[in-house]
């Protein structure tokens, strides 16, 4: 009976263990419907393992009208918008504005040749459809003194280069992401030209009701017993 008992022990840790596995989403932009809006835009991602689909949806984009003389961070919906290349798959903002000297005044990039890249003052905010955490952010043109930001709710984290690849994983520990809460990118500091190559997320995978994941613990429980039996 003791070895029924161990027996039975073991396989509901195995079942349970088996029903907290996450599921990896990742975002990569190739050929991504983010291009060209403002807020309102969605992309989708499967996962692989289970199939679960998860919307991202931007819920603004914005930028430093330098054209008109305005600070960094200056709200310039109307004349930005997201950009993301189809043949590359990189993410970053679009500033229309942004065709003259004041640009290269203040971010040390020569003015008219910003296109998709994350530069001063420009943000883009997501939510996704479903609760998250944070699996990995892989930038692209990442270097030297340029700084990127992550604010999720109430937590901020800066990023500076600090591998070749510019990949960050679980960047917030493991924090969970309710379904609709914000989650912003940008930029600190000033002289920033880098692009987002892949956001990622895992997704947690469905438990099954209590009472579904009693009821194939005691079927086991049963076939155990009734082994028992036969055997004596």
């Amino acid at each position: 009976m003791r070895n029924f008992f161990y027996s039975l022990v073991i396989l509901l840790a195995a079942f349970s263990a088996q029903q907290v596995k996450a599921d990896l989403v990742v975002f990569d932009f190739v050929n991504s419907t983010l291009n060209d809006e403002l807020a309102g835009a969605t992309q989708t991602a499967t996962s692989e393992t289970s199939g679960t689909v998860v919307t991202l949806t931007t819920t603004s984009v914005t930028a430093p009208d330098l054209s008109m003389g305005l600070p960094a961070g200056a709200n310039l919906a109307a004349e930005t918008n997201l950009a993301s290349a189809a043949t590359t798959g990189f993410l970053g903002v679009n500033n229309l504005s942004v065709t003259n000297d004041a640009f290269t005044d203040l971010t040390g990039v020569t003015a008219g040749t910003e296109s998709t890249d994350f530069n001063d003052g420009e943000e883009i905010t997501i939510t996704l459809d479903s609760d998250a955490t944070f699996a990995f952010v892989d930038y692209v043109n990442f270097s030297g003194t340029e700084l990127a930001t992550i604010t999720i709710g109430a937590s901020s984290l800066t990023f500076g280069e600090t591998n070749p690849e510019d990949v960050f994983n679980d960047p917030f520990s493991g924090l969970l992401i309710t379904a609709g809460t914000p989650i912003t990118f940008g930029t600190a500091g000033t002289g920033n030209a880098f692009l987002i190559d892949e956001i990622a997320f895992h997704i947690p995978a469905a438990v099954p009701e209590p009472s579904s994941a009693l009821l194939g613990v005691f079927a086991v429980a049963g076939i155990l017993v009734r082994r028992r039996r036969t055997s004596n």
